[in-house]
């Protein structure tokens, strides 16, 4: 299921992936696949790395901290 985050138009979508190691983020802006990179090895962190992507993209903040 797609979750909306409520700036413009974009969504990610976390997915367990089969057969390999971790969680898929998707991420869509106006129902176009925008992003997607594997290997997350929490739903939690996929879902922190798709916030920071949307942040990057819309808005060009970067997070200063890398610990998660």
């Amino acid at each position: 299921m797609r979750e909306k985050i409520i700036i413009e138009n974009w969504e990610y979508e976390i997915h367990e992936i089969k057969n390999e190691y971790g969680f898929r983020v998707d991420v869509y802006k106006n129902n176009k696949l925008d992003f997607s990179q594997g290997g997350f090895g929490s739903i939690t962190t996929a879902e922190i790395y798709a916030r920071d992507y949307v942040l990057l993209k819309e808005f060009g903040i970067e997070r200063e901290d890398d610990n998660v």
